[in-house]
């Protein structure tokens, strides 16, 4: 599954397309509940779950409690290959299948995916580290 996903991200780098269709309205939405400026709180928002712990035991963190933020054009140049590659959306038709974001952090992405065309059956973000997963309910009901 690494490889294909690999394989995925570098189909999107070196293929670029239009990006993610999000309505303009939509985006601004998104861009007004994830204010770039404010990145740094979410950062330390994850580090206070997933980092402190580990290095208050002088252990190192693990990896995937790493947190970080995708620019939302590259976002949806990776769905549109992940979804044209897929069998479960032939043709790039997204409206039987569902789209799961592991780790969804902040709920930044999630919230893209959701207002995305063509739209998705069902969006679903699972997130660990409490801190977080508090944080994206917050943003999800001021959406």
């Amino acid at each position: 599954k690494k490889q294909t996903a690999s394989i995925i991200v570098l189909m999107a780098v070196l293929q670029r397309t239009a990006g993610l269709a999000i309505a303009t309205g939509a985006l601004q939405k998104i861009n007004q509940l994830y204010p770039a400026s404010e990145e740094s709180q979410r950062i330390a928002a994850a580090r206070k779950d997933g980092y402190w712990p580990y290095v208050s035991k002088k252990e190192e963190p693990p990896a995937e409690y790493t947190y970080g933020e995708f620019p939302l054009p590259f976002f949806g140049e990776l769905l549109d290959k992940a979804a044209a590659s897929s069998a479960a959306c032939p043709g790039g038709d997204r409206s039987a299948a569902e789209f799961l974001d592991l780790g969804s952090g902040a709920g930044r992405l999630v919230l893209a995916a959701a207002a995305a065309t063509p739209p998705w059956k069902r969006v679903t973000g699972v997130e660990f580290l409490s801190s977080l997963h508090t944080l994206a309910e917050e943003k999800l009901a001021q959406a």
